[in-house]
């Protein structure tokens, strides 16, 4: 079987009751032949058959359309029969409430006050801070919130609403905190970029004059029993799910920037078409992932593009770090070499997946 093809991938859409069709072979082999069985793919080449389960579906075996054979691809669509799961033309879907899936209200705090941490650099381990003492650790609100609905960050019996820490605080969010530019220390200063003073790793941003922003992901709080850190791609995927979480359109437009130098800043343009699409992927046998197919484009801050969406007021804004943009790039590329070259591509964007990252470990 593995001469014959390296992976395969369905994209399954019940409500149209097809499948799109994409298998990656080890080499152009030309002619080939595809038939179709009610639960399998059966692969004809020079008289050999391979087969390839399909799980829980029932295939329509004379539906074939679309073959395609270049450049070590086989792409085809079929149909598949009405199952009990998805039974008449439209499958029955509930919206989940968004107000109780800010993400920011659902989160446990990571932190806590009754322990005292050192602040690290996720590279070099190097100590970023003092042994620091939180008083308060309270949830930062999504940028779509009134700041003022959030009493609890009230400074004293002033009777203001301020987000910026004192230096006894730490205002958390999924990805991110914010502390008092007080707590850290080693950091470098360029144009309100942090990095880190004995590796120059990049670490985070200054938000206000007394305020720094940095990622899990790029720093470590370590107490007495343990680190905690976070994995970039997976804080990336876990940020736009929220995002996602509070459209009401299956279709979104998400522009995530970093600012990585004096100069520079990083720019994804993210066109997610659907939301939750299941597919099966596999070499050998077959897997389910749910997945949100998209369309992406690394651009430069002068881009007419870029512009164009800053425009709009539907497109979400989302400032993400460093590490993120470098490995949501890097796994969305991956993903978009599962397609073939006339399916990879759309309108000087690239097609891909998100949340698909466990194949490529």
């Amino acid at each position: 079987m593995a001469e014959v093809y390296k992976t395969v991938l369905l994209e399954i859409r019940p409500r149209l009751q097809c499948v799109n069709a994409f298998i990656k072979l080890c080499s152009n082999r030309n002619p080939i032949e595809v038939v179709l069985e009610h639960d399998a793919i059966l692969l004809l080449i020079n008289k050999e058959i391979t087969k390839i389960g399909c799980k829980n579906m029932k295939i329509v075996t004379n539906s074939l359309s679309s073959l395609r054979v270049t450049d070590n691809f086989l792409s085809f669509r079929f149909l598949t029969e009405i199952t009990h799961e998805n039974k008449g033309s439209f499958k029955a879907e509930f919206l989940q409430n968004t107000v109780a899936s800010i993400e920011s209200l659902s989160n446990k705090p990571l932190l806590s006050t009754n322990s005292r941490y050192i602040i690290q650099c996720a590279n070099c381990k190097k100590s970023l801070s003092n042994y620091l003492h939180f008083h308060r650790v309270l949830p930062l609100p999504s940028e779509t919130l009134d700041a003022s609905d959030w009493f609890c960050h009230n400074h004293g019996n002033s009777g203001s609403i301020s987000l910026d820490p004192k230096p006894n605080d730490l205002f958390y969010s999924q990805c991110f905190v914010h502390i008092n530019i007080e707590c850290a220390i080693n950091l470098k200063v360029s144009n309100n970029v942090l990095v880190c003073k004995f590796c120059l790793k990049w670490l985070g941003k200054k938000h206000t004059n007394n305020t720094i922003k940095l990622w899990f992901n790029t720093v470590m709080f370590s107490n007495d029993n343990t680190s905690i850190a976070s994995s970039s791609l997976e804080d990336s995927f876990q940020v736009i799910k929220n995002t996602l979480k509070l459209s009401l359109h299956n279709a979104s437009k998400l522009i995530l920037s970093c600012q990585t130098s004096r100069t520079n800043t990083d720019t994804l343009l993210l066109w997610v078409l659907e939301k939750n699409l299941h597919i099966l992927f596999g070499e050998e046998s077959l897997k389910d992932y749910h997945v949100a197919k998209v369309l992406f484009k690394f651009v430069k801050i002068d881009d007419i593009l870029l512009k164009e969406w800053h425009d709009d007021s539907l497109v979400s804004n989302i400032d993400i770090s460093k590490p993120m943009m470098v490995d949501l790039l890097t796994n969305l590329y991956k993903c978009n070499e599962l397609f073939p070259l006339e399916y990879s591509k759309s309108n000087d964007f690239r097609v891909s997946y998100l949340f698909l990252s466990e194949i490529f470990q």
